[in-house]
């Protein structure tokens, strides 16, 4: 009897293992199965990288870490490829892989650098900013050599801002020639831009058609630097992205 119980003992043990593994298993196969594939680029611009992950439709997203290391969450399993990101990315980020999760992305980066996230349509976007070149030292104090500025814009090109507004957002695109780099900012009711080129901006179709999120617009150059203020209620949400060599904020 105890032989038999034992071969019992033993094989309700088996089973129990079988039946295990093929759950992990299962579980393995489900998640692969039902992640979306997303692609994600790169770009190096100026003193700050981007990656982009472009979703089919809208997620959610949190980043969170410090230091040289960041995770960036979803709410649905990814399926994704990194190469873009090492390859154009190299002064910013030492390597990218998928969480074991399979809901998020491991960044662990070069240096100490700032880390900011933000969505735009159904992409998320993430930049990686220099800290000794931050937004701080960028930003030059509004209005400062006004008067220098006044005698020198006929020098800058002229940048036309076009306004749009819908039911529950306005937009605002700032129509540059050519791709230009920026850096933004929001501090309390203040939203700043800084370009990293000098221009003049034609605010006119903001003026023929005022914006009841948008306040006031100012602009000031400095060192080749153009920088764009405007006052924004803080309880108003601001999205910015690039569309070519446009760059529009929501």
């Amino acid at each position: 009897m105890r032989y038999v119980a034992q071969i019992g003992y033993e094989y309700l043990t088996i089973v129990s293992r079988l039946i295990l593994g093929c759950s992990v298993s299962l579980f393995i196969t489900t998640s692969s199965v039902f992640a979306e594939p997303v692609k994600v680029s790169a770009s190096a611009q100026g003193n700050f990288g981007r990656i982009v992950f472009n979703w089919k439709t809208p997620v959610v997203h949190s980043l969170s870490g410090s230091g040289d290391r960041f995770t960036l969450s979803f709410g649905r399993p990814i399926d994704a490829a990194y190469d873009d990101v090492i390859r154009k990315l190299k002064r910013f980020v030492r390597s990218a892989n998928p969480g074991i999760d399979g809901r998020s992305a491991i960044l662990d980066l070069a240096d100490d650098f700032d880390v900011y996230s933000f969505d735009s349509g159904s992409a998320v976007i993430i930049e990686i900013v220099e800290k000794k070149q931050g937004l701080e030292e960028a930003i030059p104090t509004l209005n400062s050599r006004k008067k220098n500025f006044l005698n020198n814009k006929k020098s800058f090109p002229t940048v036309r801002v076009r306004a749009g507004r819908h039911a529950d957002y306005s937009r605002l695109v700032f129509d540059w020639p050519k791709k230009v780099s920026y850096r933004f900012r929001r501090s309390g009711d203040n939203t700043t831009i800084v370009f990293s080129r000098a221009a003049q901006f034609d605010f006119s179709a903001l003026e023929l058609s005022p914006s009841s999120f948008i306040k006031a617009a100012k602009s000031d150059v400095k060192d080749k630097i153009s920088t764009v203020n405007f006052s924004i209620s803080s309880t108003s949400r601001v999205r910015h992205f690039l569309s070519g060599a446009k760059v529009v904020l929501d």
